[in-house]
């Protein structure tokens, strides 16, 4: 599978159930504050959770997507020695020698 599509994909999934728990949070609140809240802030709210389910999944994702890419373009820990150098305290990286 190419990769943009995999992280497409991977992007996608998590805002499911990610855009959900930020639906169902902010409507908890709403529900629970009923009407004393004025329309101006039920607006806020609502608009900062649309953005909320927007950033969130990116945000949760983007360690993945950095860390696919490192493998990717050969920088990882995979295949380099870079796994039993970082596990004896080194920084990912195979040591030269």
């Amino acid at each position: 599978m190419n990769a943009l599509a995999r992280v497409l994909l991977d992007v996608l999934f998590a805002s499911l159930w990610q855009g959900a728990f930020v639906a169902l949070t902010v409507a908890a609140v709403l529900g629970l504050t009923g009407r004393r809240l004025n329309a101006a802030t039920r607006y806020i709210v609502l608009q900062g959770a649309l953005v909320a389910i927007v950033i969130v999944p990116l945000v949760m994702t983007l360690p993945n997507i950095m860390s696919q890419a490192l493998i990717q373009g050969g920088h990882g820990l995979a295949g380099s020695g870079g796994a039993r150098n970082l596990a004896s305290g080194g920084l990912g990286m195979a040591a030269a020698r």
